[in-house]
This record gives structure tokens, sequence and C-alpha cells, in this order.
């Protein structure tokens, strides 16, 4: 882009060259006026050139990833003092994938956007370090410090999980399940039919075995399945792998919370210590927890099963970059 001060010295330039060479009078008028206005427009607008500021429109910026993300900014005026252009400098990093540069951008009306696309999810923090502000003709220009600083959420986007999950487990069974792996203490269900031991209490005897038999056999009681469900991502060290598990994660759980399913979504980033639970019965739950997610670059290559979480859990999925996992509290089971 062409700068005004540039623009105004080639005509300066032209005009002066024009009238050496011809005297003609009307060049002499022109050379004046090209030599007054910009006097008048700094005194008219120097004012708010020293005054003049920007501020963003939003505390959140949010985009959908590969498509192109506008961060709105606003001019504020400095009384009846006005300016014209205002020349942006910012600088922005996304943390996820260790990128940072440094860009400008324009301000010409009362609003100006700063647009990227950025490939990846993530957090994107920019800062606008420095701005110029300039008179009505745009010749002259005043730089301005600052360090005026919003971020942009890159989300995942919502894709067509509908064949990978359809005969999972939460959203075939309302009922609450038993574990096909476990005996336990609920005789509702029986697990399993073996003879009788010393110490054994009698009332679990099962009484048509034993007749049949001839011999005492009591019955074992099943290990009830809480259908609590957690749900978490796959991170590994590739970005673009990442973005499909995300789109996987993304639309599992708005799946989710349509079929009013309470779950828990577990996460870890280089900066904590431990995982971090955290229960999502709607969207404000999830997208507030998806943007924590996002802010931050979670650990790659994890391995996390239910067992290591003494199954508090019935059912674990993991949203990876080509499926979406199905873990049963003692066994696994993939996704189609």
């Amino acid at each position: 882009m062409l700068n005004g001060s540039a623009i105004y010295l080639m005509l300066l330039l032209i005009t002066g060259v024009g009238y050496f060479l011809s005297s003609m009078y009307s060049l002499l008028i022109i050379l004046i006026l090209l030599i007054v206005l910009p006097i008048i427009s700094l005194l008219i607008s120097l004012p708010g050139m020293f005054k003049t500021d920007i501020e963003k429109t939003h505390e959140r910026f949010i985009a959908k990833r590969n498509r192109l993300a506008p961060l709105h900014f606003r001019r504020v005026d400095y009384k009846f003092f006005p300016s014209a252009l205002i020349k942006v400098k910012y600088s922005y990093h996304q943390e996820n994938c260790d990128h940072s540069d440094k860009y400008r951008a324009y301000i010409v009306g009362d609003k100006g956007s700063i647009e990227l696309r950025r490939q990846h999810v993530g957090r994107i923090d920019l800062t606008i370090y420095k701005f110029y502000c300039y008179d009505l003709l745009g010749v002259f220009a005043k730089k301005r410090k600052c360090n005026k600083q919003c971020s942009l959420f890159i989300e995942p986007n919502i894709i067509d999980i509908q064949k990978e999950v359809k005969d999972f487990e939460v959203f075939v069974d309302e009922s609450e399940t038993y574990s096909p792996y476990k005996h336990g203490n609920d005789y509702s269900e029986i697990y399993d039919i073996r003879k009788y031991r010393h110490g054994d209490v009698l009332k679990h005897i099962h009484w048509r075995t034993s007749l049949a038999r001839q011999d005492l056999y009591v019955k074992v009681g099943s290990q009830p399945i809480q259908n609590k469900v957690l749900v978490r991502v796959e991170i590994t060290e590739d970005l673009n792998k990442n973005d499909h598990a995300f789109d996987r994660f993304h639309s599992l759980c708005y799946k989710l919370i349509e079929q009013d399913v309470e779950y828990d979504i577990i996460y870890q980033s280089v900066d904590m210590e431990n995982y971090l639970i955290v229960n999502i019965t709607n969207s404000e739950d999830y997208n507030n927890t998806l943007y924590n997610m996002l802010a931050h670059k979670l650990i790659p290559n994890q391995q996390l099963t239910l067992e290591m979480l003494n199954n508090k859990y019935g059912i674990m999925y993991t949203a990876t970059n080509d499926s979406i996992k199905e873990e049963f509290s003692g066994g696994l089971q993939y996704g189609i």
C-alpha cells in the first residue's frame, strides 16, 4: 500500500519540475497549494494524532479452523479532531504449534479488521505493539506505542460421526448396565454360578442348579456399571492429526449434549502436574472447557485407561485422528 507521504512527494516533485520547465502560473498555484494544504491538514489533525486511540471490540474472538478469522478493532477519535488512516503493527503467537509472526493492518474508517487464516486449532495471542496515526491527507504520521492484547480461539469443525458412534452403548442403552468382565455384589443380575464354598451366604444358593446337579451351587453377583462417561482427545506430535482428533472430539461432545448425556472431560497440559477432570452438563460447560484446552499445549502421546482411574467410569471415549475408541470398564472396543 503506497502511503500518503510517498504520493505527496511524487506530486510535489512532478509539479515542481513542471513549473521549473514551463513557468506556468497555474502550476505555481498548484505548487503553493501542495505546500500549504498539508500544513493545514497537520494543524487540524495534530491533537487527534496524539490522542486518537484504538480498542478491541471483544475480549475473545472465535473462528473455525481453516476459515478466515477477523479480529475487529475500532478507533476512538479525540473530540472534534479527526485523523485519517491508522496503520497497525501487531504480532501473534500460537502456543500449541509454537508459531509466531508479525504483520500490519490498516483502519481506514471507524472500524478495521485483522484477518488471519490458521490451519491448526488452538489459541492465538495477538498483541498490537504500535500504531501510526495519520493526518487528514495521510502525509504526516505520529507513531504511538501500545500493548493491546486479545485472544483468538480457533475451534475444531463439526463433522459427521454418526457411523462411528451408532453402535456405542451410551447412544443405544439408557438402562443401567453390568460389567461383562468383573463380578460384584449386585445379585439382581447374575454374573456366574459356581459351587458352594465355606462361608458363602445361604440366601445366594441357586436352588434350581443345585437340585439339577445334586450339589450346592451359589449365584455370583454382577458389578454394575454406573453409566458415567469419560471423554478425551488423543494428542500426538503431528499437528494435522491433532486437528482431525479435535474435530471428532468436538463433534462427539456436542452429540452427547444433544442426547442429554452427562459426561466428564479429562485432559492435561504441559504446565499441569496432574490430569484435570471437568464435568459437562450443557454446552456452556463444554465451551468453557474447550477454550481452556485450546489455550494450552496438551501433553502428547499419553496412555490412559479406565483401570488407571480405578474404574470410576463405566465408559471412556477417546477421539483420535481416524476413529473414536470406546473402552468399557475392564476391556477395550474400537469404533468403526
